[in-house]
């Protein structure tokens, strides 16, 4: 009797555990791979911003470029998203991107300064 007990849960382990495997491998095969990429450069001399706050209006993330003016939004949802930049002293600006499914967008902003 122990026996036919301990093969029952171990078939029933084996079973379980091959089924929470294959939903595991599910989800991460439907879950999204989109990025958006970009760099932030002033509009004049072509240098990098660092410190623009970028945020993906769709999720409200949010996001700041890096000293070489670089930054990157991971697994966002297909389809066009729009993106607005704002910085100290530079023109706030919308940019609109469509994002296809499991691809990277590559961008380049350019921000011009607001004059006194």
């Amino acid at each position: 009797m122990k026996t036919i007990i301990t093969f029952l849960f171990v078939i029933f382990m084996a079973v379980n555990s091959y089924a929470g495997n294959g939903e595991i491998n599910m989800k991460a095969k439907n879950s999204t791979s989109n990025e958006i990429k970009g760099k932030i450069v002033d509009a004049i001399n072509g240098e990098p911003l660092a410190g623009v706050e970028i945020i993906l209006l769709s999720t409200n993330n949010k996001t700041y470029s890096d000293f070489d003016g670089n930054f990157k939004f991971e697994n966002i949802p297909s389809g066009e998203q729009q993106i607005r930049i704002s910085y100290i002293s530079y023109q706030e600006k919308l940019e609109k991107i469509d994002v296809l499914k499991n691809t990277t967008d590559k961008i380049q902003i350019s921000l011009k300064s607001v004059e006194k």
